[in-house]
């Protein structure tokens, strides 16, 4: 992952740029509270960086209980993905947005079945990569660090992370932090922040820890609790979750193409995601969803720790800062990849 900072593609498949580091961050905060700790609203104002934890350091070989099914971690994405309706003819004759689709579809790679321990598992590992931040990524979390100073706009600050490590996670660029947010719209932010407590809070994102396993008999009891079917799961993940983030990330992401020409990425393919969230799913959204549930970051894969158990410890940590804004960005468009790359 190149750290240069400007609009570039980063040289790894979708790098990871983890959490805050204690050179950038002093104060002594609980952290994580446990998966039980989820609202159903926003949780307070953003702060202007995020909050350390001072727990003990986290073996790098979390011992997962449950690796279960494919279990290798190195799986590729599946040739037979089908089509989005007529979202393949959308693409054609659109050189930039077909080229960046393909991109998207050789940066998909899935890990194994996903349960309980994964989720416990990732919350973990989020606090020990917190500490690794500003060393992993001096660039980024320096131009944090002179932001917090010169905006005094947590909102901002708050609203730029998320578009950078968006742009990241789903378009595998590296967008300077500093041009994002001088750029960035104080206003587009508020509906952008409910959309995204929107997400991570609704119930087909968050039941079963974050899972999405519709061959585990035990997920599937606790799944019955709230929708009658995988199906109904499926589009209520689609249409009641990921839908309004995707209308809710297209204005501010416009605002990117003044920051320069590789921002263009980012914005065509959450354009293309809105478009894929208004199609009729029918068929197939099973198997598109539980790819979105178990699509992960390069670094993580081995360990079957999946995207979406990062957006959701990310989410969880208090104060929220601008390093949670970036992760809760970047592994949200990774998991975007999973149903992008399927068009």
């Amino acid at each position: 992952h190149r750290s240069n900072m400007g609009c570039t593609h980063s040289g790894g498949g979708g790098g990871s740029a983890f959490a805050p580091h204690s050179r950038l961050l002093s104060e002594d905060h609980s952290g994580y509270p446990g998966p039980s700790s989820s609202t159903s609203s926003v949780q307070g104002r953003p702060t202007l960086l995020g909050a350390v934890s001072k727990r003990h350091e986290v073996n790098a070989n979390v011992d997962i209980a449950c690796r279960g099914g494919s279990g290798s971690g190195t799986g590729k994405a599946p040739q037979a993905f089908g089509k989005c309706l007529s979202l393949p003819k959308q693409l054609r004759g659109k050189g930039s947005l077909e080229g960046a689709v393909s991109v998207a579809r050789l940066r998909i790679k899935f890990c194994g079945m996903q349960s309980s321990s994964h989720h416990r598992a990732a919350a973990t590992v989020y606090e020990s990569e917190c500490r690794e931040f500003a060393r992993r990524h001096p660039k980024v979390a320096a131009a944090y660090a002179r932001l917090a100073g010169e905006l005094h706009d947590a909102d901002r600050l708050a609203a730029g992370a998320f578009l950078v490590g968006f742009s990241l996670g789903v378009a595998d660029v590296n967008i300077d932090p500093v041009a994002v947010c001088k750029k960035m719209k104080g206003e587009d932010w508020p509906a952008l922040e409910q959309a995204i407590s929107n997400f991570v809070n609704h119930p087909a994102v968050v039941q079963c820890n974050g899972t999405f396993e519709p061959d585990n008999p035990e997920f599937m009891q606790e799944m019955a609790t709230d929708f009658p079917s995988v199906q109904a799961r499926s589009e209520a993940f689609l249409h009641g979750a990921l839908q309004p983030l995707a209308e809710a990330l297209t204005r501010p992401l416009k605002d990117l193409r003044r920051v320069g020409s590789e921002a263009h990425t980012p914005v065509s393919l959450a354009v293309l995601l809105q478009d894929i969230c208004c199609a009729d799913w029918s068929a197939g959204s099973e198997r598109r969803v539980c790819d979105a549930f178990r699509i992960a970051e390069k670094a993580e894969r081995k360990a079957d720790l999946a995207a979406l158990h990062f957006v959701l410890a990310a989410w969880r940590r208090q104060p929220r800062g601008a390093v949670q804004w970036h992760h809760i960005g970047q592994n949200l468009g990774i998991v975007c990849l999973a149903l992008i790359g399927a068009c």
